[in-house]
């Protein structure tokens, strides 16, 4: 989608480009802020679109006089995290994770990573992890999907993800997932819930 404008003054600039209801739906939100902030919109479109990242333009890149920008990105990973993302000890002990096979599914965890599914182990090994998404969450299996296809092509993510209790209740992980590890075709999977904010 081209830029817009908002009633907000703001110009958003959303990706995929090529999306126009992530478009319609990212503006919607900035519209419906009263006093807009980049964690408000995220916080928002997050609400539907659970990778989303907001990030504003540079001040290197505006010229003066011009409208403030701000990105919206439907699929918000990066090779090496969203700026702002806590600092994390991926090692640490009591660190949840799992081991996922190539079909995404559970080839081992620990008790901590049993919580967050909300599952015993024994119910969550050998199933995929877009089983265990809150069905009202309404389109997590599809950026599961897409948050997928990126790992596969750069075998190592780290970013933030909201995945939603199954009674409902917003929380937000930190992950990261490489690739081969402990061994070719497994992965090693670790999260880390943080403060939304």
């Amino acid at each position: 989608m081209s830029p817009r404008s908002t009633s907000t003054g703001i110009e958003l600039r959303t990706f995929p480009s090529a999306d126009p209801v992530f478009d319609a739906f990212a503006c919607e939100a900035l519209d419906a802020l009263r006093k807009p902030t980049i964690d408000a919109l995220q916080d928002r479109i997050r609400a539907r679109y659970p990778t989303a990242v907001v990030r504003a333009q540079e001040d290197l890149a505006r010229r003066g006089g011009e409208p403030t920008v701000w990105y919206a990105f439907r699929y918000g990973t990066v090779a090496h995290g969203p700026p702002g993302m806590p600092v994390i000890d991926w090692d640490g002990p009591d660190m949840a994770w799992a081991i996922l096979d190539e079909s995404r599914q559970f080839v081992d965890l620990n008790a901590a990573l049993a919580a967050i599914v909300e599952l015993p182990s024994e119910q969550i090994l050998g199933r995929a992890v877009e089983e265990f998404t809150n069905p009202e969450d309404p389109s997590i299996r599809e950026d599961l999907a897409a948050l997928w296809r990126q790992f596969v092509e750069t075998r190592w993510v780290e970013s933030t993800i909201r995945f939603n209790r199954m009674d409902g209740r917003r929380r937000q992980f930190a992950y990261r997932i490489v690739a081969d590890d402990p061994e070719p075709g497994l992965h090693r999977l670790r999260v880390a819930e943080i403060d939304p904010g």
